[in-house]
């Protein structure tokens, strides 16, 4: 036990003394992955943006009733969550715009469109859409035309008969100007307030987590793989020598390995802290699009590090085996990168792996990086699963395992040399 603490007070020097370096690849690292994660959180400036439709409108600019009813559209209707309207005053803007892309479609209003439907006219709203009119959005666009066409129409006949009907029956004026102005106010009332008839919820992904949230997991694991490459040079082993001199002084096989993976993932948490540091700094001026960060204060962001223990156990356990298998700095980083990034794409670390199929996602909950994704993203939706955690640690205790036994066979390889 003497010398085994001898030995963990030496390393924990010798990796002090190497992390100004590690700490430097770090910043590298941790700047490459935090901006993939900004553009992935922020692509088109958010997810809601993604799914929205870009409809056209060309009108009079003068007709004051289409605008007033266009800017409805916008403010009050639900379909601003779905729809967004563009003004345009020239049939010539629109085409330009849609082909450039901007629009997906447009709708011609003819002159005098309001005029026609107040003295029972109805003039025909003219939708125009690139040549790929079979495409889902053009479809869906299309639809969009022919709802808010029939809204009109109807609503606008139904008003008319009305009045006609009153006029008949000798209704006094004001009173018909009332009942008018009843319906109209009842037509607004239920074309703007459609979400009185449904109930939308977000689903988010697999175990309630938003996009963002599965993101912010992905990419935290995935900076724990990569944080295995810059310890290079406080791993890489050129030769068995030293420990197979440490062997035959009583320093004993499990005492060098735990000697040396304390220190290692001790660093690794501390490394952690940095990101998580950022946040803090950075939630005060802007606001993060996560839902489970939402409510999170300064000390949320501090333990979060300690609270990963386990997720940086089976990654770091994992890298110091990497380490004991090969020799070389050459061999080493290629072998740390090209596991992480394996893991990371299996384990859904670049895209939500509920996306990809079922053999993909049993595949990608038995990997060690699957495990702590899991892991993070309880923690996040406060569903932390028993399984996950368990998972980790076994994980975890299997790679030390292993590598006890890849330096126990090197260095008795060693000396028959």
């Amino acid at each position: 036990m003497k010398l085994f603490g001898r030995y963990l007070k030496l390393n924990f020097k010798r990796t002090a003394k190497a992390y100004i370096g590690i700490f430097a690849l770090t910043l590298v690292l941790l700047t490459i992955i935090a901006s993939i994660g900004y553009a992935f959180l922020h692509e088109k400036k958010n997810d809601e943006s993604l799914m929205r439709m870009t409809v056209g409108i060309v009108g009079d600019k003068n007709d004051k009733t289409l605008n007033m009813g266009i800017t409805l559209l916008k403010v009050a209707d639900t379909s601003r969550l779905t729809i967004d309207f563009l003004n345009y005053y020239s049939e010539d803007d629109a085409v330009k715009a849609m082909k450039g892309q901007k629009i997906m479609a447009y709708i011609v209003v003819p002159q005098g469109f309001a005029e026609s439907i107040m003295s029972g006219e109805n003039k025909k709203l003219n939708y125009v859409m690139a040549e790929s009119g079979a495409a889902m959005s053009s479809l869906l666009t299309r639809d969009v035309a022919d709802v808010v066409s029939n809204y009109i129409v109807e609503t606008q006949a139904g008003v008319t008969a009305m009045c006609d009907y009153a006029e008949a029956k000798g209704f006094e004026n004001s009173k018909v100007k009332n009942i008018d102005i009843d319906m109209s106010l009842e037509y607004i009332n239920l074309i703007v307030g459609r979400e009185r008839f449904v109930s939308i919820t977000e689903v988010g992904l697999g175990g309630r987590i938003s996009f963002a949230g599965y993101y912010i997991c992905g990419f935290t694991v995935f900076f724990l793989l990569c944080f295995g490459i810059a310890c290079c040079t406080l791993r890489v082993k050129s030769s068995r020598a030293l420990d197979r001199l440490l062997y035959s002084k009583g320093y004993g096989v499990w005492c060098q390995v735990l000697g040396e993976y304390i220190p290692y993932i001790s660093i690794a948490v501390i490394t952690l802290l940095i990101p998580f540091c950022i946040a803090v700094i950075v939630s005060g001026y802007i606001n993060f699009p996560v839902p489970e960060l939402k409510y999170w204060i300064f000390s949320d962001y501090a333990l979060i590090p300690f609270k990963l223990l386990p997720a940086v156990f089976v990654i770091t356990a994992l890298q110091f085996l990497l380490y004991e298998l090969v020799s070389g700095i050459i061999n080493s980083v290629l072998l740390q990168f090209i596991t992480s990034v394996v893991l990371a794409y299996i384990s859904g670390c670049f895209y939500p792996i509920y996306f990809m199929p079922d053999f993909v996602q049993r595949l990608s909950s038995l990997l060690p990086s699957g495990v702590a994704i899991n892991y993070f993203s309880g923690l996040l939706t406060e569903d932390l699963s028993t399984g996950a955690l368990v998972g980790c640690v076994i994980y975890g205790f299997v790679f030390l395992i292993l590598s006890v036994t890849a330096r126990k066979v090197r260095i008795s390889a060693s000396e028959g040399q």
